[in-house]
């Protein structure tokens, strides 16, 4: 991994008058000549910086809204992967009525055959306990008909709707060819697909999510015991928008904007929305002096047209080094992705440039960087394997989103021996014998030779979720549906 820049880092921080929007909003940015070693591959005499926005806080939305729940129930389903998805969308149910949620729902499940479980329905105090008892008495058995399952689950689905569709396996009824299948995924509607454990196709999965890129997302749950986690976050999506259809451009041709969507750099990025008190942090490429953005959306209750100026007004120096690692940890990710050359080992090489620099600078438990660590961790250890796609995906698309949830291993990937315990069995060896039998020849062996503390073979990932991008509000609905 070449290290060829070295840069100083200047804050450009504005202060925009308080709005039923946003509150504060800031510009950091880099320029040449000392404190960081991470090279991006920005163009010559380019700078690198990041906006930050932080939302107000904004009310829950009140236009009637659907959620649709589309729900494997084939065989690999008995047991416990059944009980939380139960026991989280029962959950749901509870939390539409106590916090006055404006929404209907629709739960159909499907094995070889699809099954409507609850027609659209307006979930009230009086009915919650009825639908409740028709959703606790899904049982799993047969095989898995995904094709089936997308024909059935969008026919006549409102475009306005949210769909969450959950499987766990490979189809093994009807069609199977990826393609065939992301092909009857239609491209107008907001869906979350999410793949329960380790077994289903990770690739059909993010190419149905790609249809309505902007809007629908791929997402992953290992351990079946925080699926109420991820579902706890996507509820407050749906019901806390801030900001709905934003478009955030810069001022001049020479500014640039990197696209959470399109891994591109762009003087205009349009999102799908902004929620409620979440702060973002976008990257910023400038080749000249950077002069502001303008960003605009139309507010989710009112349906009002805002729009505001962000322009530079005082700068402050900061040190931005660790904006720097994430996007280049993401950059990596996304190469891994694509499977292009050498991304194996650069992996490998950089978790050692990561992990040194946090190491010196005493943030070995500073959240964004345990983040990272386990992103380029979970990457690599599992390059090779059968799940390593999923993975990539997964904690991908986590940070480009800027999720809080973000995917763990299910499982302990078995270890690089040889790598990890370099020459250690050789000298376990030598050390066995008296001193007078090891010959004077051999003395120039290293009976204790050096361990990296730092090669990414010997890192053990976090085991609890890093709390670095939820709110007040997120957090009280996760509780409440993984409870």
């Amino acid at each position: 991994m070449d290290i060829v820049h070295k840069i100083e880092i200047q804050k450009f921080i504005i202060i925009i008058d308080t709005s039923s929007t946003m509150s504060v909003s800031s510009y950091e940015f880099n320029q040449n000549n000392a404190s960081s070693t991470v090279d991006i591959g920005l163009p010559e005499g380019a700078t690198f910086g990041t906006l930050k926005i932080r939302m107000a806080q904004k009310q829950m939305i009140t236009t009637p809204t659907t959620i649709q729940f589309t729900l494997d129930r084939s065989s690999s389903m008995i047991g416990k992967k059944l009980t939380h998805l139960i026991r989280t969308v029962t959950n749901i149910l509870r939390v539409i009525v106590e916090c006055n949620m404006p929404f209907s729902v629709k739960i159909d499940a499907f094995h070889s055959a699809y099954t409507k479980i609850i027609p659209l329905t307006v979930v009230t105090k009086e009915n919650v306990e009825e639908l409740i008892a028709k959703v606790s008495a899904i049982r799993a058995l047969e095989n898995t008909n995904i094709e089936n399952a997308f024909i059935q689950s969008q026919a006549g689905l409102d475009p306005n709707a949210y769909h969450f569709f959950l499987t766990d396996g490979e189809a093994t009824d009807g069609a199977f060819e990826v393609d065939i299948l992301a092909g009857l995924v239609r491209e107008d509607i907001t869906a979350f697909f999410i793949g329960y454990g380790e077994d289903h196709n990770a690739e059909l999965l993010s190419k149905c999510a790609n249809k309505n890129a902007g809007k629908s997302s791929y997402q992953l749950v290992t351990q079946v015991e925080t699926i109420g986690d991820l579902c706890g976050e996507l509820l407050n999506e749906i019901c806390y928008p801030a900001l709905k259809e934003v478009v955030i451009t810069t001022n001049n041709p020479g500014e640039y904007l990197f696209h959470p969507i399109t891994n591109e750099w762009t003087n205009k990025i349009v999102l799908n929305q902004l929620i409620s008190e979440k702060e973002y942090t976008f990257f910023i490429c400038s080749l000249e002096p950077f002069t502001g953005v303008v960003l605009s959306g139309i507010d989710p209750n009112s349906g009002n047209i805002e729009m505001n100026e962000l322009s530079t007004e005082s700068i402050n120096t900061t040190d931005l080094t660790i904006d720097l690692f994430k996007f280049k940890t993401n950059s990596l990710l996304a190469d891994a992705i694509d499977r292009k050359e050498g991304v194996y080992e650069d992996l490998s090489l950089y978790f050692q440039q990561i992990r040194q620099y946090a190491r010196e600078k005493g943030l070995l438990e500073e959240p964004a960087f345990k983040i990272m660590f386990d992103d380029i961790f979970l990457t690599h250890s599992r390059y090779h394997t059968q799940t390593g796609m999923m993975y990539a995906l997964s904690r991908e698309g986590s940070n480009r989103r800027q999720q809080n949830y973000r995917v763990s291993s299910q499982t302990p990937v078995e270890m690089d021996c040889e790598s990890v315990f370099k020459g250690l069995a050789r000298s376990c060896s030598v050390s066995s014998y008296d001193d007078e039998i090891v010959d004077e020849a051999d003395s120039t062996i290293d009976i204790h030779p050096p361990v990296d503390i730092d090669d990414i073979s010997l890192y053990v990932p976090t085991e609890s979720s890093v709390d670095i991008c939820s709110t007040q509000t997120m957090r009280r609905l996760i509780r409440e549906v993984s409870s």
